[in-house]
């Protein structure tokens, strides 16, 4: 124990078939212990495996470690029980375990209710996810209420093991403010992020992981109506997420507005004061509140929209007022079929429906607002669809 570097040791692992030798919690006296406090882990599969009164011993170990708290500097503050993937499944899940699940939580919670450390937490706040359109690169950043050390793990969703994990190096010195860019990454593809802040002598935060989805994201934006001017900005998510919208007449925003419905098609409507260019990004976040983390706010690039002094129907693509063979020659070459989102930019508008793909919906609702040349088409036309 002695070899594991300057810092120390963070734990003693010990296969415990039906007790916690009591002599574990001595080892944290030990020169080679972090100061101030001290990590145990026990051999929950083992335990679960060969007692069948499982919840009472780890109950009895949480409140071994509260006496060891009450009467120690160096504090045990995580009770980590771990799991061998033999005796679980190859891919390292609870939920695919056949392990007494409920016990593993309450006693763990009841370990965490025991540290003198919880009242003493690192705090994540203000957690970003910026996702340019190149689709290589996710760039994260959030702040901490102490200066910490920090670290970010991420790897493909659904992909979440010791094989396919990667991971920076922990940083050297401690800061309230954290950076990272993921980069290598490959476009329109999900990716589980998980930050992580630790400091000695402070319960550490992080341990959720979030999904991102990488560029590009893909956002539509029609005027709804010229008195007052305002427009439906819609996009897609991959999960289910809020929806939110900052926008304003410069780069630098400064209004927004929000759905708090958790939905993965979503519609914000914006009214803005006048007809002309405004700027804006879509924002969605899970509802994965922890208190020691916060939301995961993704946000797309900065783009345009303008509002003009007559409003369209979605099916006049190019804008000039009917519904004709024009417009549908443009929206014959953006169809995809059901299920395949669109990826051109070019063809944004033709998914009528608000979804992400142009297929035989998104025809109906072309159908039911065609007008022929040379004749405005009944804004009505729109109501009888599908679309929101």
């Amino acid at each position: 124990m002695m070899l594991l570097g300057p810092d120390g040791y963070d734990g003693v692992t010990a296969h415990a078939g039906s007790s916690v030798p009591a002599d574990l919690f001595d080892y944290l006296d030990q020169a080679g212990a972090r100061p101030g406090v001290g990590v145990y882990i026990t051999e929950w599969g083992c335990v679960a495996g060969t007692n069948p009164n499982a919840m009472a011993v780890m109950a009895q170990f949480a409140r071994d470690i509260g006496e060891w708290n009450a009467s120690h500097e160096r504090q045990v503050h995580c009770a980590c029980w771990y799991l061998y993937p033999h005796y679980l499944h190859p891919v390292f899940s609870l939920a695919l375990s056949p392990l007494d699940n409920a016990a593993f939580e309450n006693a763990t919670a009841m370990g965490l209710a025991l540290s003198k450390l919880k009242d003493n937490p690192i705090v994540i706040e203000n957690l970003v996810a910026d996702v340019p359109d190149a689709g290589t690169v996710i760039s994260l950043s959030w702040t901490t209420n102490v200066a910490a050390h920090a670290q970010l793990w991420w790897t493909r969703d659904g992909t979440w093991n010791w094989d396919n994990e990667k991971f920076t190096d922990r940083s050297v010195g401690m800061a309230t403010s954290h950076q990272y860019a993921i980069t290598g990454l490959s476009p329109s593809t999900t990716y589980e992020v998980m930050p992580n802040c630790t400091r000695n002598d402070y319960a550490d935060a992080g341990g959720r992981r979030f999904h991102v989805t990488t560029g590009p994201w893909l956002s539509t934006v029609q005027q709804i109506s010229d008195d007052p001017p305002a427009v439906r900005i819609r996009w897609h998510t991959d999960w289910p997420s809020d929806s939110r919208v900052e926008y304003g007449s410069t780069p630098e925003l400064g209004s927004h507005a929000m759905v708090e419905d958790v939905v993965t098609d979503h519609q914000v409507d914006v009214q803005v004061p006048a007809v002309g260019t405004y700027y804006y990004r879509v924002i969605s976040a899970e509802p994965l509140g922890d208190p020691q983390v916060g939301r995961l706010l993704v946000r797309s690039p900065v783009r345009t929209f303008v509002v003009e002094g007559q409003v369209y129907v979605r099916a006049d693509l190019d804008r000039d007022g009917d519904v004709d063979q024009e417009d549908f020659g443009l929206f014959q070459a953006c169809y995809t079929g059901a299920g395949i989102d669109v990826t051109d930019s070019a063809c944004l508008y033709a998914r009528l429906d608000g979804d992400g793909d142009v297929d035989e919906q998104d025809v109906a609702l072309f159908i039911a607002c065609y007008s022929g040349p040379n004749r405005d088409a009944d804004p009505a036309c729109e109501e009888g669809g599908s679309a929101p």
